[in-house]
């Protein structure tokens, strides 16, 4: 469960950060988008060291690619 939580807020992150528009948007909305991007993909990063993503790596087959 750990896992699918940390997968889901990383692909909300990452939607947020491709969603950005830098032109139009505050400094510190983009700041605050990018720390939380930064965040969940250092989360996602410990996650599979700790070995947390076993399950989904093996579901998906995501180490045969």
């Amino acid at each position: 469960m750990k896992a699918k939580l940390i997968l889901i807020n990383w692909i909300l992150s990452f939607m947020a950060a491709c969603c950005l528009d830098l032109d139009r948007s505050s400094m510190t909305g983009i700041l605050v988008i990018l720390a939380w991007f930064a965040g969940s993909s250092l989360l996602l990063r410990y996650a599979d060291r700790r070995g947390w993503m076993k399950d989904i790596v093996k579901r998906y087959k995501l180490d045969e690619l």
